[in-house]
């Protein structure tokens, strides 16, 4: 069969569907392993001349081998000449959590001598794969680097443990965190990390950031994402609210005009209620046009807040209302407003 394949050619007009068909083959046969004996496979593919184009154009077999944890396979490649040349395969085999594969291209070099091993400490942390941060804890990266390789910056795998402690933050468990942390990996979170956990929902992030003195956090995304409890203990414990944009502060009250108007406007009564239970001085700002379909947001604003429905507000609203699209909703804010401030018609 094999002499076969060689010496038949499919005509340029089925070359294009063969050359695909080829790489879906190669793709499975380098992903697949686990599941099915396919290294002879592979190297049959690879012989014949449309492997080596298939491979050219389109197909990254070391990085697909990587991913899938197929060690066999990547001595195979190794042996093709093929190298991961970008990074993508052994930053492939971190994300996924393939140990063996990692193992196996730091052991044998084969990854790019620019590559920033830091990143990958920031990746294995977000995903939460204590096995893959347990293993480049005990690396010692000069027993794997090339002998000419410069000695610089990215030598020390954990230099810069900040990248892994908040990807950690952002992505993974508390369990990774305690980890970090118990291993001496304990530089503060950035605001990008807390503003994460908040805008997500994540309390036990929240408050284990808390504790450990992470920066500034904001609750302008834990407001727009209805995180009422998330809210609520960023304004007990974190006196500075959200202070990553000044100009959205006033007096330093630690909430902004703008984390009240992304709840008006998604239609987070509850959030509403705290924040202008707490912050009643920034409703005044609020944009009645982004809450005109939500008749129970209007009236929770107009029985405690009447000063923010001016006569030329209403009648903004009336105008955007009667001229749209005509919903039950629509309807009901628009008789409900005329009803009530019946000088604007």
């Amino acid at each position: 069969m094999q002499r076969a394949a060689r010496l038949w050619t499919p005509s340029s007009e089925y070359q294009f569907c063969w050359l695909n068909s080829w790489y879906d083959a190669l793709r499975e046969a380098c992903e697949s392993g686990k599941r099915f004996p396919n290294l002879s496979r592979l190297r049959w593919l690879m012989q014949h001349p449309l492997g080596c184009e298939a491979c050219g154009n389109a197909c990254d077999p070391f990085r697909l081998a990587a991913g899938a944890d197929q060690v066999e396979v990547l001595e195979y490649l190794y042996s093709q000449g093929f190298r991961d040349g970008k990074g993508d395969a052994i930053t492939d085999a971190v994300d996924l959590g393939q140990l063996n594969a990692v193992k196996w291209l730091l052991e044998h070099n084969a990854y790019p001598g620019g590559l920033q091993t830091y990143s990958l400490i920031g990746i294995a942390a977000g995903r939460g794969n204590l096995e893959i941060l347990q293993y480049f804890h005990n690396l010692d990266p000069l027993s794997i680097l090339e002998a000419n390789r410069p000695k610089q910056g990215e030598l020390g795998w954990w230099l810069r443990t900040e990248e892994a402690v908040n990807e950690a933050a952002k992505f993974a468990t508390v369990e990774v965190l305690n980890w970090l942390r118990a291993n001496g990996y304990n530089e503060k979170c950035s605001a990008e990390a807390m503003n994460h956990a908040a805008n997500s929902g994540r309390l036990e992030l929240l408050e284990w950031l808390h504790v450990t003195k992470a920066r500034e956090c904001t609750t302008n995304g834990a407001a727009s994402n209805g995180h009422l409890e998330i809210v609520k203990f960023l304004h007990k414990y974190r006196p500075e609210g959200c202070t990553t944009n000044a100009m959205d502060l006033a007096a330093g009250e630690g909430c902004t005009v703008q984390a009240i108007q992304q709840s008006v406007a998604r239609g987070h009564l509850r959030i509403v209620k705290f924040l202008a239970a707490h912050y009643a001085q920034f409703v005044d700002q609020v944009d009645l046009l982004t809450c005109e379909h939500n008749l129970e947001m209007i009236m929770f604003l107009q029985m405690q807040h009447p000063q923010v429905f001016s006569l030329e507000n209403v009648a903004n609203m009336l105008g955007r209302l009667e001229g749209g699209n005509t919903t039950v909703e629509s309807v009901q804010v628009s008789n409900w407003l005329k009803e009530h401030y019946s000088s604007v018609e």
